[in-house]
């Protein structure tokens, strides 16, 4: 159901195409899901340590403090919201996966939007990102 209503909100995900859930006792255990795939697609941290150039990783941050952005200005919390979570296609093309965990709300709290962000941030570690890039992402997070 969240991927779908992502993609109803003009936000980048796979779209999911079957869901089968297992019972036991008649409570749900088990499920799994296959979404369309994301073809040439990396993880944003591998993407980033293979990319030179130094105009497409900066147009990197913005599109993704954008996309963020736009995710909590559209009610969603991703609650999951992680460098590996984030896929890169060969155009460049950001798009949001795992989305299991994430929750509709209207409107979110600052506080919901920070946690969310810190998930990020944390994860961010991994792919060396510096001070400057940081602040790039803030500030189109921020639409400054």
């Amino acid at each position: 159901m969240n991927g779908h209503a992502l993609a109803e909100r003009g936000l980048p995900t796979p779209l999911p195409c079957l869901v089968f859930q297992k019972y036991r006792f008649g409570r749900p255990c088990e499920g799994y899901l296959l979404c369309e795939q994301v073809v040439d697609s990396a993880p944003i941290y591998r993407w980033w340590t293979k990319e030179t150039n130094p105009r497409k990783r900066r147009d990197l941050l913005y599109r993704l403090g954008r996309l963020i952005r736009m995710m909590h200005e559209r009610g969603f919390l991703h609650r999951d919201l992680k460098a590996p979570n984030l896929l890169v296609n060969k155009q460049g093309e950001l798009f949001l996966i795992d989305v299991v965990g994430s929750i509709r709300e209207f409107p979110l709290s600052p506080e919901q939007c920070r946690k969310d962000l810190g998930r990020l941030a944390t994860s961010s570690i991994q792919f060396g990102l510096s001070n400057t890039d940081r602040l790039r992402f803030t500030k189109a997070y921020l639409a400054w």
